[in-house]
């Protein structure tokens, strides 16, 4: 769906190590440092689950990568799901680089 939209670039379960933690991406872009997740109410809702989802969430924003999670129905609207990560991936493309060298002036 992704491709044939001409979303390239990404890998599909692509594995991010941060601090020495491993995670699988869904769908990484990684020279965007860019990671979509596909995140089912089955797999993310129990309490213990969903307290992984934010700490996994956290852990790699934490290393430096953007992350948007979606849930399984928006495939089922292939025109706004491929929207939604095209407007994603385009705002990321914008962003201005950063280090935590040289912080970001807070008022900007």
């Amino acid at each position: 769906m992704l491709r044939s939209a001409g979303l390239t670039g990404f890998e599909q379960n692509a594995q991010i190590v941060v601090r020495g933690r491993r995670f699988v991406a869904d769908f990484l872009w990684r020279e965007l440092r860019a990671a979509l997740e596909i995140d089912s109410t089955e797999y993310h809702l129990s309490p213990r689950d969903h307290e992984a989802t934010l700490e996994r969430d956290q852990m790699l924003r934490t290393g430096g990568y953007a992350v948007l999670h979606v849930k399984p129905s928006q495939l089922r609207h292939p025109a706004a799901f491929v929207g939604i990560v095209g407007d994603w991936l385009a705002s990321l493309s914008r962003r201005p680089s950063w280090s935590p060298a040289q912080p970001r002036d807070p008022t900007t």
